[in-house]
């Protein structure tokens, strides 16, 4: 899979002694684990499918259910698998895949808000709270990846956090991102 602009800019912007790289395995689904651990107030996750490989580990779960029991956020943007699965169709596949992760989706849908892009998202990343950020390499649906994350960085982590804000309101004003209720 070619990388994108985007992914190149992003990975070129990591190489700190606050980056940690890991693999889909695992090894790195426990890191993803500690990653959503970290979280405070927000989390921002923009994925391909929702790979029920690693959203559907109770210790992933567990982090995601621990933000919200204490009144944080999670705003998730998943993606078309063929670019032409409707909304409905793609939130069935996640409640169909996903059902830990759709169960505390629902338990707290005034704090957990899904989106459904028209296609699958090119870069996948999460950020953590304003400052720390997930990337993931380039990967095809539902394949191993590997994956970087920098810790403590506000101004790398702020930066994807506007990217994501924007393209969440461009896509909303474009109707080529649904909100849905899983």
């Amino acid at each position: 899979m070619r990388k994108s602009f985007l992914t190149k800019v992003a990975h070129a912007m990591l190489g700190s002694p606050n980056e940690v790289r890991t693999t889909s395995n695992d090894e790195g689904d426990k890191a993803y684990a500690d990653f959503l651990k970290r979280a405070e107030r927000t989390v921002k996750i923009v994925c391909g499918e929702c790979d029920p490989r690693l959203f559907e580990q109770k210790s992933i779960i567990g982090a995601i259910e621990n933000l919200l029991v204490h009144n944080g956020k999670m705003e998730l943007i998943v993606g078309t698998l063929d670019n032409e699965e409707s909304a409905e169709e793609v939130r069935a596949r996640l409640h169909r895949n996903n059902k830990l992760l759709s169960e505390v989706l629902s338990k707290y849908q005034n704090q957990a808000y899904v989106y459904v892009a028209s296609k699958r998202p090119d870069l996948h990343y999460t950020i953590v709270d304003g400052k720390h950020v997930l990337f993931e390499e380039p990967h095809e649906p539902y394949k191993r990846r590997e994956t970087r994350a920098r810790f403590d960085d506000e101004k790398l982590a702020k930066a994807w956090e506007q990217r994501f804000d924007e393209y969440l309101q461009a896509k909303t004003d474009q109707k080529k991102l649904t909100a849905v209720q899983v």
